[in-house]
């Protein structure tokens, strides 16, 4: 009698469990909760704000893409053009040097491409922003990526409709398959959102990053040499007494000692050492993220609560000391800039930095997706 009671308390355990899993039970559905299902299609759905904002992302942005189509022509080949002068003063050596002409046959050369380009991209956000408002609604899995990517399509196929009523504007089919590959490459990216986000911002700065330090410049007559650290902090700065006594004042005075006993001598250098900090700020803050093995050690997993503790990345900052390296070497070799150990060192104290805001800005956005309710 005990056992065959003990067997049925487990059965009807289990039937309880099963009633609830598959959403079949009594309160199913009920309130603000969306049907479960082992395959993720239905899930709880975002708060207000967090659905809100969504939807509203997405349907600017489909405003966004309705104006750029509206323009004639004229404008739009404007556009195209402004677009190409930036890209070719920003990646091309000497481009700002060239003749009106050269500038404009390398325009011309770049500007199909850059119009594609331009398509897939509006249209990936536009998967992106799609998808992550459905999402919100409580729509999870394929249900979500079939929505997304068949509403992102239909507006393509509209919108290259529409530019058949501008002036200067023609509908073509190329168009709409380069929209719908965006889109479904937006909706990809919506299911691995994290990774993307910081692949594609370290990319950008990447990008950003050897155009600023090599592609953007021009070959000087000699290149100069400089191993020695501190140099051109002594060309900036004039210490009035020993830079110890300095510090010594500065615990009890503040900083009225350094207001007192420092003098600015270069503007233009303290600049240099200024931009050489921030240069490396966003390598040190996004390398751990994009590239796993370069963060710190787990020291605690994870939670709902609060994101994982990690140790400091020393190996992501030994990545930003080499490539700081590597970038002083090249510019001396190609006479692109100078070999200073003072850049070494800023660059080195840049990815410090950014190593350090990290972990804060990983505790902050951790808060934001939690008052969203989107984590």
């Amino acid at each position: 009698m005990a056992n065959s009671s003990r067997k049925g308390r487990r059965s009807d355990t289990g039937r309880r469990r099963d009633d609830s899993g598959s959403g079949t039970g009594r309160h199913a559905g009920a309130g603000h909760s969306s049907t479960v299902r082992r395959d993720g299609t239905f899930g709880r759905p975002a708060s207000l704000m967090g659905r809100v904002l969504l939807t509203v992302g997405a349907v600017l942005w489909m405003a966004v893409i309705f104006y750029l189509s509206s323009q004639p022509g004229e404008e739009s080949a404007t556009l195209s053009e402004n677009l190409c002068w930036m890209i070719g003063s920003s990646f091309v050596p000497g481009y700002r040097l060239w003749d009106a002409g050269r500038q404009a046959a390398f325009a011309a050369s770049i500007s199909l491409a850059v119009r594609k380009c331009a398509h897939f991209t509006e249209y990936a956000i536009l998967g992106l922003l799609l998808s992550g408002a459905i999402g919100s609604h409580g729509i999870r899995g394929s249900r979500r990526a079939r929505a997304a990517a068949v509403i992102g399509i239909l507006y393509a196929c509209t919108d290259e409709l529409h530019q058949l009523f501008v002036e200067g504007r023609a509908a073509q089919l190329t168009d709409v398959l380069i929209d719908a590959a965006g889109v479904l490459t937006g909706v990809w990216a919506s299911f691995h959102f994290v990774h993307v986000l910081v692949w594609g911002a370290f990319l950008l700065y990447a990008a950003a990053f050897m155009s600023f330090t090599l592609l953007g410049r021009t070959p000087v007559e000699q290149a100069v040499f400089e191993p020695k650290p501190f140099t051109a902090l002594r060309r900036t700065f004039y210490l009035e007494m020993p830079a110890a006594e300095i510090a010594k004042q500065f615990l009890k005075e503040g900083p009225r000692a350094i207001r007192d006993n420092v003098i600015l001598l270069q503007t233009e250098s303290l600049k240099g050492l200024v931009l050489n900090v921030l240069l490396f700020i966003p390598m040190g803050a996004m390398l751990p993220g994009a590239v796993p093995w370069l963060s710190g050690r787990v020291k605690a997993p994870a939670t709902r609560h609060r994101p994982a503790k990690r140790g400091f990345p020393w190996k992501a900052l030994f990545v930003c000391a080499m490539a700081s390296f590597l970038v002083e070497c090249v510019q001396y070799v190609t006479r692109l800039g100078a070999f200073d150990a003072d850049d070494l060192l800023c660059n080195l104290l840049g990815a410090v930095i950014g190593c350090c805001v990290t972990g804060i800005a990983g505790v902050i956005t951790h808060k934001l997706l939690q008052i969203c309710k989107l984590y």
